[in-house]
């Protein structure tokens, strides 16, 4: 596992301080001897821990490693260390097939833009039609680019992740970004924009985790995904439960003495 010692180093001292949790005390609720953090952290200490003490420091300090080994938690705000739990979460659940994503076609969205739909994220304007207008941007007009990907996180609300763009100059030099809001299918229709960035930008916080969801969630939408009624109606006929045998099929020449039978008995 490549990652920088520094930043791992950095954050475990960060969040003990912020924890009021002594190094020792650290080391101590995760099985390592007296000094383990000091002598690891010296300059002239060239080795690296292992990934499974680096899980157990992400497990006490309740960080995911993910997390822990790639942002300087220092420089972040709360907000944008829970979002990041947030969206590592979400990762790992679709890469683990816990959660479903679904495509909401481009096309949809060109419905939406002639008004023969409604949507939270179009608001008119002097073209007249309804186009997607950014939370993000304080209002700014942007392209939908591609289909957009959805998934829920209970009943009633999901997360909804779309691909736009927007012209920067005159020449029509295009900026592409992620842009991801919570929505919801109750009457008050709901939409809270999470997070957003631009696609590329290294300097980002939220690109390399919502690159890494968009490639994720659109390979879920290629896996089947079954409700639990279905699949009990699946496992009677799997496990032979009370299924009746099959009607046989009838051959051509049945079929036509068949017919010839009924018409005969009109």
């Amino acid at each position: 596992m490549d990652y920088s010692k520094k930043v791992l180093m950095d954050n475990i001292y960060y969040l003990a301080k912020k924890n009021n949790i002594t190094l020792g005390k650290l080391e101590e609720l995760v099985g390592l001897s007296a000094g383990y953090l000091s002598r690891l952290n010296r300059d002239d200490n060239n080795s690296n821990p292992s990934i499974d003490v680096v899980s157990s420091f992400s497990k006490q300090l309740k960080v995911p490693v993910d997390i822990l080994i790639k942002y300087d938690l220092s420089t972040l705000s709360p907000d944008d260390t829970y979002m990041l739990q947030f969206l590592t979460v979400l990762a790992g659940k679709t890469a683990n097939n816990e959660i479903h994503w679904n495509l909401i076609p481009r096309d949809f969205f060109s419905e939406v833009m002639q008004g023969d739909y409604q949507h939270e994220l179009f608001e008119i304007h002097m073209s007249n039609y309804y186009e997607y207008t950014s939370r993000f941007f304080d209002g700014k007009i942007m392209d939908i680019e591609g289909d957009a990907l959805k998934v829920y996180i209970n009943k009633t609300e999901y997360v909804c992740l779309y691909r736009v763009s927007c012209s920067t100059d005159e020449r029509n030099i295009r900026d592409y970004y992620y842009e991801l809001y919570l929505e919801s299918d109750s009457t008050e229709k709901k939409i809270e924009p999470l997070c957003n960035a631009l696609m590329g930008d290294k300097n980002s916080v939220y690109f390399e985790i919502l690159d890494q969801l968009c490639d994720l969630a659109i390979e879920s939408t290629k896996k089947v995904s079954l409700k639990s009624s279905v699949k009990s109606s699946l496992d009677k006929f799997i496990n032979d439960d009370e299924v009746d045998d099959p009607p046989m099929s009838l051959s051509s020449g049945q079929v036509l003495a068949q017919i010839i039978a009924s018409q005969n008995d009109i």
